[in-house]
């Protein structure tokens, strides 16, 4: 969906605390809001208590604010970071590392907000000057965003794919002057064409052969996944190979791989 959407110059954006709603929604005619409910590890009553809030009480200004609104009954600390990651508060002018630095205060501040509402008080900026005390800015701490790769992890952890870019996409270049196929074209070829893949790997695990017919020789072997921008494949390298390239098996590199397709079991 999200090529296709490309294809046909549609844009579609991060979830975002400040217009997204549980379903994909409509932003003019060529962007799609990301549907906050298709969030992993984001309750639909967590979503509920923000939406009621954003609509009461207007756009959130910052973290600070989306906690003392929403109560922390319904969206936990949990929730907070896994909106941070999937980019849900990047429409509050800060970046994603210093929204996840500052969660424990925004929480404290919250739980200090829904005390005073529990207890009927008005809160300490509140009244007259309530407008002019939250235009202070929040003090954002001094460090630098998310490594770019680190990002996309993260936001592939809670969206379940990359959105707003992909970690191959700086090495495409690179990766076409050396690969024969892209991991979708491999299914069309005949049993054991050799070819050159290149991509990012990933769900790797480890495992010794069973049967072995000469006690000296190696055992270890590792299955992996080669992702690359069109699709993945599983992987197996072998004993003799992992012997000289086993350690270049790590989660998240980039490499070239000279394999044979198996078609062997399907």
């Amino acid at each position: 969906y999200v090529d296709d959407a490309k294809a046909m110059r549609i844009k579609i954006v991060s979830p975002d605390v400040n217009r997204g709603q549980y379903k994909f929604t409509i932003d003019g005619e060529k962007t799609i809001v990301y549907g906050i409910g298709a969030i992993k590890g984001v309750g639909e009553g967590a979503i509920q208590s923000i939406i009621d809030a954003r609509e009461s009480g207007g756009r959130f200004k910052d973290m600070f604010d989306f906690c003392e609104r929403v109560e922390p009954s319904s969206c936990n600390r949990a929730a907070i970071e896994t909106l941070i990651k999937a980019g849900a508060f990047d429409s509050c002018d800060a970046h994603r590392s210093q929204w996840t630095a500052l969660v424990d205060r925004a929480l404290q501040s919250g739980a200090a907000a829904a005390r005073d509402r529990q207890a009927g008080q008005q809160s300490l900026f509140g009244g007259e000057d309530e407008t002019t005390q939250e235009a202070a800015p929040v003090d954002l701490p001094n460090i630098p965003e998310w490594e770019e790769r680190d990002k996309l992890v993260k936001e592939k952890e809670v969206l379940g794919f990359y959105l707003t870019s992909h970690p191959l996409a700086e090495y495409q270049e690179k990766l076409g002057q050396f690969c024969t196929h892209k991991t979708n074209e491999l299914s069309s070829l005949p049993d054991r064409t050799e070819v050159f893949v290149g991509g990012m790997l990933s769900a790797i695990k480890h495992a010794h052969v069973k049967k072995v017919r000469d006690p000296s020789s190696p055992t270890k072997y590792v299955n992996f996944d080669l992702e690359d921008m069109d699709g993945a494949v599983r992987c197996i390298l072998w004993p003799r190979e992992f012997v000289h390239a086993g350690e270049m098996v790590q989660p998240d590199a980039i490499l070239v791989a000279r394999a044979a397709v198996d078609r062997r079991g399907g």
